[in-house]
C-alpha cells in the first residue's frame, strides 16, 4: 500500500454574464493506494474569503456566485492546498 495525497482540478464556466461557477474535483484513488492528506480549496472575492473545501479522494464541490448588476469588476482567486491556482475577473455592467 502506498500513501498518496490527494489530488485534483478546477473548472470554471460564466453561465450568465454576471454570475461565476467553479466546479471543483477530486481524483480517485488507484489500485493498492490509501489517501494521504486532504486537498483543501479556498475561494476569494475581491481579496476577501468566500468559502472553503476540503475533499477526500473522489469527491465533488461546487460554488457559484451571482454578482448584482453595477457594481463594478471583482476579482476570484481560486487557492487550491494554500497556492493560487487561477484569477477570474467578473464584470457587471
Amino acid at each position: 500500500m502506498v500513501k498518496v495525497n490527494v489530488r485534483g482540478k478546477s473548472h470554471a464556466s460564466r453561465p450568465w454574464a454576471r454570475r461565476l461557477r467553479v466546479d471543483m474535483q477530486a481524483y480517485k484513488l488507484g489500485a493498492h493506494q490509501v489517501e494521504g492528506k486532504t486537498l483543501s480549496w479556498t475561494i476569494k472575492v475581491d481579496g476577501h474569503w468566500d468559502a472553503s473545501f476540503r475533499q477526500h479522494a473522489g469527491d465533488k464541490d461546487l460554488w457559484a456566485k451571482s454578482f448584482r448588476k453595477h457594481t463594478g469588476t471583482h476579482t476570484v482567486q481560486v487557492i487550491k492546498n494554500g497556492v493560487r491556482q487561477h484569477t477570474y475577473t467578473v464584470r457587471t455592467r
